[in-house]
């Protein structure tokens, strides 16, 4: 509010991501032991929220779904880059079920989630041309 003060309310928000379903719960009892042992005297915290989205749970390599877009990115001469990067989209929830799920065929580019997102405009029909062509092979 001004220098020297001591504000009435402080709110901190965590965006975290893990890289296993049981890292979840141990993630939010560790945030309440810590806020719990920095409060000082007179003070109080509330915790509200928790883990909204579960870990990305990557397929096995050998799954029929797998080997679909493997096959397909291989006709069509595209490299499939496999990497981990935490995860953070709607797949989260059907690889938790255990529902096979492939995440990342969206087109390339990079700014993600900013006003400064871009895309290379023939990265959509390769990315068209491999969906489609996986889910021929699954067919």
């Amino acid at each position: 509010t001004t220098r020297n003060t001591v504000p009435d309310l402080c709110t901190l928000e965590i965006d975290a991501r893990f890289q296993s379903l049981s890292d979840g719960p141990w993630l939010e009892a560790e945030v309440e032991n810590q806020v719990k042992g920095a409060l000082l005297q007179d003070t109080q915290a509330e915790i509200s929220g928790g883990v909204g989205r579960p870990a990305w749970q990557a397929l096995p390599m050998e799954t029929p779904l797998l080997c679909a877009l493997s096959d397909a990115a291989n006709e069509l001469k595209q490299e499939i880059p496999t990497l981990s990067v935490g995860g953070g989209s709607d797949g989260n929830f059907t690889a938790a079920m255990g529902i096979p799920t492939i995440d990342g065929l969206g087109t390339v580019g990079g700014g993600y989630h900013t006003p400064d997102e871009w895309m290379h405009p023939q990265s959509l029909a390769e990315r068209i041309a491999l969906v489609a062509m996986t889910l021929t092979k699954l067919c």
